[in-house]
């Protein structure tokens, strides 16, 4: 029992002293990630195995009968090129 009071003590004060780990406070291999689900796992001759109940399903409704109208529309021309240029001393860009 003293075992993992100590053991929960340990962590505490680590927690205490360095405080949460972040990219910043790691090696510069060090990614924390956002919290992701890994579709599958790695397997121990180094082959990666999908997991088709991991699999993400987008769930789109129907919109046939739909009203609105796309914000864009695809018949807009194609945007030109055109060159930057630095405005000068006391003008403003329009």
């Amino acid at each position: 029992m003293t075992v993992g009071l100590s053991t929960a003590r340990a962590a505490a004060v680590f927690r205490g002293r360095f405080g949460n780990v972040s990219p910043k406070r790691g090696n510069r291999l060090y990614y924390k990630g956002k919290g992701g689900l890994k579709p599958g796992r790695h397997t121990k001759h180094g082959k990666y195995i999908l997991d088709p109940k991991k699999k993400k399903e987008l769930v789109v409704p129907d919109l046939t009968g739909f009203s609105l109208k796309p914000y864009v529309s695809r018949e807009l021309p194609r945007p030109t090129k055109f060159k930057m240029r630095k405005p000068q001393y006391g003008q403003t860009v329009e």
